[in-house]
Order: C-alpha cells, then structure tokens, then sequence
C-alpha cells in the first residue's frame, strides 16, 4: 500500500476506535504513525517491511502507554497497526513477527501493488478521509499553530515526499493528486506552525 492508503486507514481506524472514550485526537500523530514504519525506507541496512513493520515491536512500544494512558491510547494503537495488519499484509509478505522470527508472512490472497484494484482502493480511501476530514473537522487540528505539529509532520513529510515523486516505486496515476493533496496539507500545517513560532519570537 502507499502513502496516502496507509494515512487514510490510520485515519479511520482511529476515528472507529475513539467512539468510545470520544477524546481530541492529536491527528498529526495519527498521520505518523499511521506511515512511520514506512521509514524504514530511510534506514541503510534494513530491508522493507522488515523489523520496522513487526506486530511485535508495535506492540512492545506501546506498552508504556497502555499501562499509563489506558482506552485513550486505543486510536493511536489502532493507526499504527493498521499500516501492517491491513495495509501491507494484503499486498505483500513482512516480518510480522520479529525478532521472535524472520519469517516472512503475508495473507493468502494477495493483492498487487502494480493491480488497478490496489490503487482504486486508495482512492476510495482517501475520499472517504477526506469526508470525514471535512464533516468531523479534523481538518483544523492540522492546520492550527500548536508547536506539536512541526515535529509530528517530520516522519510523515518524510515519508510521503518521496513516494509522491516515486520513490521507492512509482505510484499510479490514480494516487498522484490524492499523494500531493496530503503532501500539501502537511506542508501547510508545519509553515503555519513555523509562521506562529516565529511570531511569538518577535
């Protein structure tokens, strides 16, 4: 899956999970974790949906959270996992389980990341956060001036710059503008941050 699918799922999920605690999600960092084991792209040495994409290692760094934060740490886990679980799992083989095995394990039925249903998907994903963006409001906690923002968009610019213009493979032509549409919200919410820091300096 790409980007812009793995953002738009983690979105989702989170919001699924949170009907019940009803909580103000940090949504940057839903975005973050929704697409931070994808960093593994900018890692020398370590393969792909490797160690970084481990339901063991998720699970492992969020336990402090879990102790401590208790329901309200349930969207941020559900955004993290669902990049492994749901996202790539359907369209390829990771190390699901490592270090306990460097197996690579991938679902049954597989789905191509080259396949036109793949990137349909995604569409279809990405319009329904978008919706949701809009009839939720969500759209505001990215682009207000908190200093969190900044630092919490670094790992999704990150990210999300490169497969824009194709790396580490080319995206559909289907997945362009939905590619630039977050690419530019994430820019915008971090010169607005920028912009308020600045100001306050004066």
């Amino acid at each position: 899956m790409f980007a812009v699918g793995h953002i738009a799922l983690g979105h989702l999920a989170a919001k699924v999970t949170n009907t019940t605690t009803k909580q103000n999600l940090n949504i940057p960092l839903i975005w973050t974790l929704s697409i931070l084991p994808d960093l593994d792209f900018l890692i020398p040495g370590i393969q792909h949906r490797g160690p970084t994409h481990s339901l063991i290692l998720a699970l492992l760094a969020f336990i402090p959270f879990i102790i401590t934060k208790k329901e309200k740490i349930a969207p941020y886990l559900a955004a993290a996992l669902t990049h492994t679980l749901i996202g790539d799992l359907p369209t390829g083989a990771v190390q699901l389980l490592w270090p306990l095995s460097t197996k690579w394990i991938q679902y049954p039925i597989k789905i191509c990341m080259k396949n036109p249903l793949e990137a349909n998907i995604e569409l279809l994903l990405f319009i329904i956060l978008i919706a949701t963006m809009i009839i939720s409001k969500d759209y505001k906690h990215l682009l207000n001036s908190d200093g969190k923002n900044a630092l919490l968009l670094i790992p999704l610019i990150t990210t999300l710059l490169p497969m824009t213009f194709g790396y580490p493979l080319p995206i559909p032509k289907t997945l362009i503008i939905p590619h630039i549409t977050l690419l530019g919200i994430a820019a915008l919410s971090i010169l607005n941050t920028l912009k308020h820091q600045i100001t306050n300096l004066r």
